[in-house]
């Protein structure tokens, strides 16, 4: 790996809007599931559940798009790691009712796949794919599944592919983002077990571990962001699943997708007027020209924390 970073960086392959590997039928799909978003939903609740189950940026209001970034929950309509889960997960349950559990994990694996394809294969969603590739197979050999191992093979063959991913600001915000979830959530989780602490866990692990980046690249921070991650994130499941499963609709006679689209509409519109609102309180405090050193001891101790708390 050190070999290939140092010969070959240069060497121009990418994952996102890779023109080798967008396929001309998984465009044509796309593009008839954006057209019925589009017919059925209004605009702004169409580009929201497109941003949702595929990344998509392209259709936003500029101020609802900017109210979105102040309120801390851009990575909502971001390509991410739970996009892959969800979707996959929601095709396993359903495939596992239907046949054999080992038929079941080789067609989600494909899935898989297909979904990357769909969201231009960026690079989270990639990393995220992955690492599911890794433990449905894990799951298919009777192997034990370890998430870190699994993101550091991630990790691996995205470098691996394309050296420059490394400074990429989508890639570097996942990977952290992830490993603070699989390092930190567990350590929450023994302060309380509930259900309603679930999304607070996730969302404090994120941002623990992602925010000296954003305040290296960015400069400013918005703290209402963890209000915000808690008050939108239980809606994201469910739209999700129902966007899913009218995105497999939109491929048939329209018409079958649309009462999945209705469903999805109060709480597009609920989405947006809580990011609205929280918009008007929102602020962001910053600094400038925070030096790498400082981001990578931040890191560093924050490491070192969780090693000793694992370890005690």
């Amino acid at each position: 790996l050190v070999l290939r970073i140092l010969l070959f960086y240069s060497q121009d392959h990418t994952f996102s809007n890779n023109q080798n590997l967008r396929f001309p039928i998984i465009l044509g799909a796309k593009e008839k599931i954006k057209d019925t978003f589009n017919k059925v939903l209004p605009r702004e609740e169409s580009a929201l559940l497109l941003g949702i189950v595929y990344g998509e940026k392209g259709n936003f209001d500029r101020n609802y798009f900017d109210a979105i970034r102040r309120t801390g929950v851009l990575h909502v309509i971001a390509a991410s790691g739970m996009n892959v889960t969800m979707t996959v997960g929601v095709i396993f349950a359903v495939l596992a009712h239907l046949m054999k559990r080992t038929y079941a994990i080789f067609f989600a694996s494909f899935a898989i796949i297909i979904y990357a394809a769909l969201a231009n294969f960026e690079e989270s969603i990639v990393r995220a794919s992955i690492m599911a590739l890794f433990a449905y197979g894990a799951g298919l050999f009777g192997r034990q599944n370890t998430s870190l191992f699994a993101l550091v093979l991630a990790i691996f063959f995205m470098v691996l592919y394309d050296p420059q991913i490394l400074v990429k600001l989508g890639f570097q915000l996942s990977v952290v983002a992830t490993a603070g979830i699989i390092l930190l959530d567990p350590i929450f989780k023994k302060l309380s077990k509930s259900i309603f602490f679930e999304d607070f866990r996730t969302t404090l692990s994120a941002q623990i571990s992602t925010v000296p980046i954003l305040l290296f690249y960015f400069s400013t921070y918005s703290p209402i962001s963890i209000i915000s991650n808690l008050m939108i994130l239980w809606t994201v499941p469910p739209l999700m699943i129902l966007g899913i499963l009218a995105s497999i609709f939109s491929l048939f006679p329209q018409i079958i997708a649309v009462p999945f689209l209705y469903l999805c509409l109060p709480l597009l519109l609920y989405f947006k007027e809580v990011v609205l609102l929280l918009n008007k309180f929102s602020f962001e405090f910053g600094t400038q020209n925070i030096p790498v050193t400082l981001t990578l001891g931040y890191y560093f101790l924050a490491l070192s924390s969780v090693l000793l708390l694992y370890k005690r």
